[in-house]
């Protein structure tokens, strides 16, 4: 009965030489490791105690173990064997075809020289085409150029120049109007800070005004409430100085009273000489108000000079007595 490994080797069509190579470097290794899988599950530890199971353990694990690195060592000596042998046998193609292939390669020139130079005319006709048409669309490679006759890539070549002028002179038309738009908006915003700076100064004007006129309201206020002030005081003043008026009217009307009272007892008391004398001097002693108006001025003058006149002939008829 025939093991894995040499299943293995024969499903990958080995020769007869490497199968054997192959099979002698890993030979007995697989019936060692299907037999201790078996007894591997033999030995179960369960208790410190164990002892001699530990050691069997022990002892089997290091036998596994070396042979593990046996097949290891069997399986790089065996390949290292196999890279030496592809080496050689890359080296040995290599050098080969480094003979052929210039000699093919030369052949295969001459044989396609023909189909070669069409190409390379066909290749020079479509960098060609592909140059006059890139002047005027950035999309020549969508167009089957190297299948086109001339006739047709005129006609192509013409309506994309034709195309291609348009789309310049539209957009030079736009920028015109761009242009022209951003003068009229530079203009627009010129006049818009032109009317804002009128504007602006109107406004100064007016506040300026505004604060002269109320600079002038405050002054005319102000001297209005002085004015008031002013007539209040004169007013205080005038019924002040008419109630001194008054009282001193009072004063003199009761010294008068008094004087005369006085006068008059005297007066009959008296010789008629003294009495006609205090009479006359009593004329020259009396106190005047002081008036206000030019009327009530003259009217004490005229009372003054008739008072001096009385006291003068009453002085001439004392003279007679």
């Amino acid at each position: 009965m025939e093991t894995q490994t040499q299943i293995i080797i024969k499903e990958n069509n080995l020769n007869a030489s490497d199968q054997q190579a192959i099979s002698s470097g890993f030979e007995g290794y697989e019936a060692t490791a299907l037999e201790w899988q078996t007894k591997a599950k033999l030995i179960v530890v369960t208790d410190v105690s164990q002892t001699e199971m530990i050691s069997q353990a022990r002892v089997a694990r290091k036998f596994l173990s070396d042979q593990r690195l046996d097949i290891e060592r069997n399986r790089k000596a065996l390949k290292e064997q196999s890279l030496r042998k592809g080496q050689v046998i890359d080296s040995i193609a290599k050098y080969l075809t480094s003979l052929i292939t210039p000699s093919e390669e030369h052949l295969e020139l001459q044989e396609k020289f023909v189909k070669l130079q069409h190409e390379k005319k066909l290749a020079e006709i479509l960098s060609d085409r592909i140059m006059q048409l890139s002047q005027y669309t950035q999309n020549a490679d969508i167009y089957n150029l190297n299948t086109m006759t001339d006739e047709q890539f005129n006609t192509l070549l013409t309506g994309a120049r034709i195309e291609h002028e348009s789309m310049i002179a539209t957009a030079k038309q736009a920028e015109l109007d761009r242009i022209e738009a951003e003068k009229a908006t530079i203009l627009e915003q010129e006049n818009i800070r032109k009317e804002n700076e009128k504007l602006k100064a109107e406004a100064k004007i007016i506040e300026k005004k505004a604060a002269e006129e109320k600079i002038k309201r405050d002054e005319i206020e102000k001297k209005l409430k002085a004015a008031h002030e002013a007539e209040l005081v004169k007013e205080r003043e005038a019924k002040q100085q008419l109630e001194a008026e008054l009282a001193n009217k009072k004063a003199i009307e009761d010294k008068i009273q008094a004087d005369a009272a006085a006068s008059l007892k005297a007066f009959k008391t008296a010789p008629d000489k003294d009495k006609l004398i205090r009479l006359a001097n009593s004329f020259l002693e009396l106190e005047y108000p002081e008036m206000d108006t030019e009327e009530g001025k003259q009217i004490i003058i005229n009372v003054k000079a008739l008072a001096t006149k009385v006291n003068v002939f009453i002085f001439q008829k004392i003279n007679n007595l």
